[in-house]
């Protein structure tokens, strides 16, 4: 069984970098992969953009610290 690589990411008001964070880590070939993106309560689009990240992207768990 081939073990599950887990990459963490987190963003505070990131909306000009955070999908290209997430596209980056999702484009690794390892598999099977999850990302893991925690939002540290932005003001921004930030949540939204993970939002529709995850929506097209199974393998993506998304948080936000209120």
């Amino acid at each position: 069984m081939t073990p599950l690589v887990t990459i963490g990411i987190t963003g505070y008001n990131a909306q000009d970098t955070i999908e290209r964070a997430v596209l980056s880590a999702l484009a690794q070939d390892w598999r099977p992969l999850e990302v893991v993106v925690v939002d540290d309560a932005s003001t921004d689009a930030t949540w939204s953009i993970l939002e529709e990240q995850a929506a097209a992207h199974p393998e993506m768990r998304i948080f936000r610290q209120e």
